[in-house]
Parts: C-alpha cells; sequence; structure tokens
C-alpha cells in the first residue's frame, strides 16, 4: 500500500539474525530485502553493526522520501546479545554459542565508536545517559501505581465505522 501510494516512509528491519530462538536460515525462505524490492520499494541491506553505514543508508532512504520517490525498506544486519525474552535462560535454550555472542560483542556499536571519542567527551555523555536513567527511575517509582480498570487503555482499538457508501456489517 505504502508504494502505491508513494508515501513517504521508511521501513526498518532490525535483523537479528533469529526468529525467537531459530536461526533466519532455519525459519525464512528467500532474502529478506528481495521481499521489499518486490512490493516496489526501495530496498537495502546495511552491516547494522556500524552506525555511520546506518546512518548513510537511512539518510539515502530518508531523502527519497522527501523527494516524493515513495517508500524505502532498509535491512539493518545487527546482533542482540540477551535472549528474546527472559524464559531463554530459565528453559536453558541453546541455540547461540557463547564464541558466537563474542564475535558479535567485538562489533557492538557502542564498543566501537566509543573508542574512536575523546574519552572526556565519552565519559560526559555515560554520565549523561545515566543521569537520565536514574531520573527515570526515580520519576517511575515516585509515581502513583497504575488503575487497574485502565489497564487496556490504548490497548485495543474502538469499533471502525462503515466507510461513507456502504453498509455496516451486522453480527
Amino acid at each position: 500500500m505504502a508504494a502505491i501510494m508513494r508515501l513517504p516512509v521508511v521501513f526498518v528491519c532490525e535483523n537479528n539474525g533469529y526468529a525467537v530462538s531459530f536461526s533466519v536460515e532455519q525459519s525464512t525462505a528467500g532474502v529478506i530485502v528481495e521481499r521489499a524490492a518486490a512490493y516496489g520499494l526501495a530496498a537495502e541491506t546495511v552491516d547494522g553493526m556500524d552506525a555511520e553505514a546506518v546512518l548513510e543508508a537511512a539518510s539515502r532512504a530518508v531523502a527519497l522520501a522527501r523527494a516524493g520517490e515513495g517508500p524505502s525498506f532498509l535491512e539493518c544486519r545487527t546482533y542482540r546479545f540477551v535472549g528474546h525474552h527472559t524464559a531463554e535462560r530459565t528453559m536453558g535454550l541453546g541455540y547461540r554459542s557463547d564464541d558466537e555472542i563474542a564475535r558479535w560483542r567485538e562489533r557492538d556499536p557502542l564498543v566501537v565508536l566509543g573508542v574512536r571519542m575523546d574519552p572526556a567527551t565519552r565519559a560526559a555523555i555515560d554520565a549523561e545517559v545515566e543521569q537520565t536513567l536514574a531520573d527515570a527511575l526515580a520519576f517511575a517509582r515516585a509515581s502513583a501505581r497504575p488503575d487497574v480498570a485502565t489497564a487496556a487503555d490504548f490497548v485495543y482499538g474502538g469499533a471502525l465505522a462503515p466507510r461513507a457508501g456502504t453498509a455496516a456489517c451486522r453480527a
């Protein structure tokens, strides 16, 4: 639909190589970026562990959108260092080796870019991030507990109104 309407949108697939606990090779046939291209989207795969490469690819996609060239799709190949969900550790799912995780940790974008920075600048950024997290935690702990009656608010949409010129469906 986005391609048909030439919408100025950039779709980003953060491909961490796994569909929960199955590798992409075990769970997905074909090439992800080719699927997007088949729908008429400008599509590109980028090394998601290289922040500068992601910035360049995203800039190209945003430029296309701003120029009225329609939607783009970026597949950012990256890695997740922890499990997909907390039950993985308790269930003992061993689908990734420690060596695999260690190899990817060497390419952690925060580490790679961090060593390129001036140490004082990095320390200042780290301190700012830590303060932001501490402030958010303090705010959350000081806030009133949510009302159970509002737990589903903004989770489900209301009933859809029928489009003009169509008869409403009846159950």
